[in-house]
């Protein structure tokens, strides 16, 4: 099996190595199908939660308003020390 290319889900010619199906044959004993799901990720935002929420709170109050606008105004405020970037604030 692991020297032969197979169809991924997604139409693609893949490979599978030799310790892959290893490690997903230990998975699967270990714990059946529910052990090979990977884990969800943990990301942690990298805008705080305080310009976000001041993002979110200008938008809000005027759904018309570009993110270089908001940007502007939590730039003017002075309430937070990191500006939100555009995408943050069209979020």
């Amino acid at each position: 099996m692991a020297a032969k290319e197979h169809t991924d889900p997604f139409g693609r010619q893949v490979k599978v190595t030799r310790g892959t199906l290893d490690r997903w044959a230990r998975h699967y004993r270990a714990g059946g199908f529910p052990a090979l799901v990977p884990a969800p990720r943990q990301v942690t935002p990298r805008t705080p939660v305080e310009v976000l929420d001041l993002a979110a709170a200008l938008k809000k109050e005027n759904p018309a308003r570009t993110a270089a606008q908001i940007q502007r105004i939590a730039d003017d405020s002075g309430l937070v020390a990191d500006r939100p970037d555009a995408a943050a604030a069209l979020r």
